[in-house]
C-alpha cells in the first residue's frame, strides 16, 4: 500500500495527526509535560480513527480508477488549534484536510462511486470502534483499557460527525444519493455511539 502514498501525502498526514494530537490533549493535560504526555496519547488514538477513516476513502477511489491523496488544510489545522486554546480544550472542530479525488473528462465521478468513497471513512469509523470497544471489554482495567475505550469513542464519534448531511461532510455526498441508505448507515452510528457512550 505504500508505494500509493508520495512524500508530501505521507507528511501531511502526520502533521495532521500530531495537530490533531495537540489540538485533542490540550485542555484534558496539565502542564507542559502532561500536553506532551497527552499529545502522544491522543495521537495514538488518531493514528486508529483519524488515519483510517482517511485511508479508506483514499483506497476505494483508488479501486475505481482515480488518483486520490490527502491533502492537509493549513488555515483548517490553524483554526483547530485556536479553537481548541480558546475553549481550553471543550470545544474542537477538527478541518484538517481532506482525500482530494482527481477525475478527468474522461473518467468523471458518479454519484454512486462518490457515495461508496465517501461512506468507505464512516463504516470504517463504525468497524474500529466496535473492534475496539471489543478489545476494551477483554482488557478490563489499566491504561490498556483506557486508550482502547477512547480509541472506540473516537472512531463513534467521527462515524456520526462525518455522517451529517451538511457538505463538505461525507454524509451530504451520501444523502444526495440515496436518502434511505444514509438513513440506515446515520442511525447505525448513532445506535454505536449511544452504546460506547453509555459504558
Amino acid at each position: 500500500m505504500l508505494p500509493y502514498f508520495s512524500k508530501d501525502e505521507l507528511k501531511d498526514i502526520l502533521i495532521a495527526t500530531f495537530v490533531l494530537g495537540v489540538a485533542f490533549a490540550y485542555g484534558s493535560f496539565n502542564g507542559i509535560l502532561g500536553l506532551l504526555t497527552g499529545t502522544v496519547i491522543m495521537t495514538i488514538i488518531l493514528f486508529f480513527s483519524f488515519i483510517p477513516h482517511e485511508l479508506a476513502h483514499k483506497y476505494v477511489a483508488i479501486k475505481y480508477g482515480y488518483y486520490a491523496r490527502y491533502v492537509k488544510w493549513d488555515w483548517g489545522l490553524l483554526l483547530t488549534l485556536l479553537m481548541s486554546l480558546l475553549t481550553h480544550g471543550r470545544f474542537l472542530i477538527a478541518v484538517n484536510g481532506a482525500v482530494m479525488i482527481y477525475q478527468t473528462a474522461a473518467k468523471p465521478i458518479s454519484s454512486e462511486e462518490n457515495a461508496k468513497i465517501s461512506m468507505a471513512g464512516p463504516l470504517t469509523n463504525m468497524a474500529f470502534a466496535i473492534i475496539f470497544l471489543l478489545l476494551s471489554s477483554i482488557v478490563k482495567a489499566g491504561a490498556i483499557h483506557t486508550i482502547f475505550y477512547y480509541v472506540a469513542f473516537i472512531n463513534a464519534i467521527l462515524a456520526v460527525f462525518n455522517l451529517l448531511p451538511i457538505p463538505p461532510l461525507d454524509g451530504s455526498k451520501i444523502f444526495w444519493y440515496s436518502i434511505p441508505l444514509w438513513l440506515v448507515i446515520f442511525l447505525s452510528s448513532v445506535g454505536i455511539y449511544h452504546f460506547v457512550s453509555v459504558l
